[in-house]
């Protein structure tokens, strides 16, 4: 992380050869930045004030210095927050670096402060060897990310809460995801999208479950869950591959295998929860099953709880006797 320049002049003499009262004036903007970051600095932000690394080493052995991690270190004394230990562990790992996991959810006031190693979220290009740290790899991080609380980079609160579905319990993450609510700062949207660029990851499956069981179904276009459902159809293999959006007797169909004569229409609150709209369904399917087309509704939280039911079930229509 790169700390805010505290703007010394360009012209400092070395620090191995000071007059005092630049002597002076380095030492204060060392309190000040250690001041603005819960009692740390790191040696690259020392080395912008002008110090080297002789005059550094000769802090740490006088005791004005105290190595926390590879060049990150507490100013003054060894005593410090959890916020300073966080903080350092995440100067420690470069520029791209993140609090994430466990102790970001504890910056975000989700959960206890946990013990054991930091967690801290790298780029694939930043530092990641770091002794008493659990550092973690992303290829990069997008913009809605990472967040600032408290001085200290850390994910945002979405992506916490994907990266704490990957470490903890499902009964843990509810507990977040209830606590996030209480505190009225939980963001239905930026989850969806998260969750919507997040593809393969292993916590979606728990997240979307802990998801659904507090906010129901998330607010998707039809378009949005019918991709969901081609892409549903290709994991599980089903063939024939359904054709999307087709037109039997006159009326537009989710999904169609015309030869099976079977249908499957997508159900999901966004665009089904009103008396007219339910009455108006269910007409229709009367007359495409008059016509001899059976047909299966699918909601959206059948999809993505039990995907593997729903596979059973259209491939057994696929195989069973046609009308």
């Amino acid at each position: 992380m790169s700390s805010p320049n505290p703007g010394p002049p360009p012209d400092l003499v070395d620090f191995e050869h000071p007059c005092g009262a630049e002597s002076q004036r380095r030492e204060r903007w060392v309190a000040q930045i250690a001041g603005k970051q819960w009692g740390v600095i790191s040696r690259a932000q020392m080395e912008r004030l002008g110090f080297t690394r002789r005059a550094i080493a000769r802090r740490l052995q006088s005791g004005r210095l105290h190595e926390l991690h590879r060049g990150v270190y507490a100013v003054g004394h060894r005593r410090l927050s959890i916020r300073g230990h966080w903080l350092a562990a995440v100067l420690a790992c470069g520029d791209s670096a993140c609090l994430s996991h466990r102790p970001a959810a504890s910056l975000h006031e989700l959960r206890p402060i946990p013990s054991g190693p930091v967690d801290v979220t790298v780029e694939c290009n930043g530092r990641r060897r770091q002794s008493r740290l659990r550092v973690h790899k992303t290829a990069r991080f997008h913009p809605d990310d990472r967040a600032f609380r408290h001085g200290i980079p850390v994910t945002s609160l979405a992506r916490t809460l994907l990266d704490l579905a990957e470490v903890v319990p499902a009964n843990q993450l509810r507990r977040a995801l209830q606590q996030a609510q209480r505190l009225e700062i939980f963001d239905l949207g930026a989850m969806s999208k998260l969750c919507e660029r997040s593809r393969g990851r292993h916590g979606l499956k728990p997240l979307r479950a802990a998801l659904l069981e507090f906010t129901g179904p998330p607010p998707i276009t039809r378009s949005e869950f019918e991709e969901m459902f081609v892409d549903f159809a290709a994991t599980f293999e089903i063939k024939p591959r359904p054709v999307m959006n087709a037109i039997v007797l006159g009326e537009e169909v989710d999904a169609l295998w015309r030869e099976q004569r079977l249908i499957v229409e997508l159900d999901s609150r966004s665009f089904h929860d009103n008396p007219a709209a339910f009455e108006t369904d269910r007409a229709r399917d009367m007359l495409l099953q008059v016509a001899g087309y059976r047909v299966l509704r699918i909601t959206y939280r059948r999809l993505v709880e039990r995907p593997e039911e729903v596979a059973d079930a259209i491939r057994a229509l696929l195989r069973g006797p046609r009308a």
